[in-house]
């Protein structure tokens, strides 16, 4: 399924199935397409997907750990669950 393709359906409030193979490829593009950075390179880099800055360290265990998941730095992810 192409990112047009998932973004259609997403629109259209369609349920989408992925098996984990797909749900890891279309993480990646879509990181890409949007941040364009994908999170295996922003994971490789140590930048962060969201504001494509370096991370500059975690708080806490549970936040580098969402970091190694998503590839958001402690500053995006504050931001996004507001700490």
């Amino acid at each position: 399924m192409t990112i047009e393709e998932l973004m259609k359906k997403l629109e259209a409030g369609e349920t989408i199935n992925l098996n984990s193979v797909q749900l890891t490829e279309t993480t990646e593009a879509l990181a890409k397409t949007f941040a364009g950075l994908s999170r295996s390179e922003a994971l490789e880099a140590g930048k962060c997907v969201m504001c494509g800055e370096k991370h500059n360290g975690f708080r806490d265990v549970p936040s580098e750990r969402e970091y190694n998941i998503s590839a958001i730095c402690q500053t995006c992810q504050d931001g996004m669950f507001e700490q």
